[in-house]
């Protein structure tokens, strides 16, 4: 009776492993995917057990299908420009859902990370790709992402969903660091540095994937955007006066910021290590340094 129970047993067991295994099965047919004359489906959502993370691919790497084109970009690099860049040309592929909380941050973009390893492969190496990675000065970025996401939002108090919500753990606090240096200090110390202040070449893979453009933000950010609607094929959309000329206030502040503060600059330089060594025009500070230099010759 024991024996035969046991069988019992082991037969409810298997019976139990052939269901999930079909139930798996059932719920990857949904994904879409690459078709065999190699053109992309956009994907929204995946099933957990069909997505498995993969070093090789950026995580932030966006895609759109229909124009062949992917691009990466960190935080704080004109990324709002840039999706409703993407958006504008998406013929109807992208849109903003009602009522959302960060507006064109929450439209279906599709990740390549969503796709089969194949058809990341497919879309990685193919000639019918457009990829782009899309950069912004180091010391800019870190200023802009310091106004934006320590400054202005410390006054509204830690919010579970800011960024700088993720430092509280290594002893930031609003009312020490909205310092520059003492911020800097901070990040010094920290292990891994969130989105918005992340080093850009590694958060975007630059030594693995094939990148054909480089894009660096600035004051002729448009004009760049423009001719890459004329290398893939698009209708280049109306400009926007951010677009223009992208500026989170950062700029102008800039001279004053690091007036008589030149070691803080490289400091920051320093943080930006591989990023001044893969994208040496990203740390370009000539310009700064000539500005403050000439600031300080005023003051004499």
């Amino acid at each position: 009776m024991k024996f035969f129970n046991k069988r019992i047993s082991a037969g409810i067991f298997v019976i139990a492993v052939l269901y999930r295994v079909v139930s798996i099965l059932l719920d990857n047919m949904s994904i879409h995917c690459i078709t065999d004359n190699a053109t992309v489906t956009t994907v929204h959502t995946m099933t957990q057990e069909a997505v498995l993370p993969n070093p090789n691919v950026p995580f932030p790497m966006f895609f759109l299908s229909g124009q062949k084109v992917s691009w990466c970009q960190a935080a704080k690099v004109a990324s709002t420009s840039t999706k409703m860049y993407f958006l504008k040309i998406s013929n109807g592929e992208i849109v903003i859902p009602e009522n959302s909380r960060f507006g064109i941050h929450n439209a279906n973009f599709a990740r390549l990370s969503d796709l089969s390893r194949e058809d990341q492969t497919w879309v990685k190496n193919t000639d019918e790709y457009t990829h782009v990675f899309i950069v912004k000065n180091v010391v800019e970025r870190f200023v802009s992402g310091f106004l934006d996401k320590v400054v202005f939002d410390c006054k509204n108090g830690i919010q579970p969903y800011y960024a700088i919500h993720y430092y509280i753990q290594y002893g930031f606090s609003c009312d020490e660091h909205q310092d520059l240096e003492a911020f800097v200090s901070l990040m010094e110390k920290v292990p891994k540095m969130d989105g918005h202040f992340h080093a850009q070449a590694s958060l975007c893979n630059l030594r693995t994937f094939p990148y054909t453009d480089i894009i660096y933000v600035d004051d002729h950010f448009d004009e760049k955007l423009r001719r890459l609607s004329e290398k893939i094929g698009v209708v280049h959309p109306a400009e926007e006066a951010k677009t223009r000329k992208h500026s989170t206030g950062a700029n102008q502040k800039m001279v004053d910021i690091f007036r008589g503060k030149k070691g803080l600059l490289a400091r920051i330089l320093n943080l930006f290590d591989e990023d001044c060594r893969l994208l040496p025009e990203a740390c370009d500070v000539d310009d700064l340094l000539a500005s403050l230099e000439e600031k300080e010759e005023t003051m004499v």
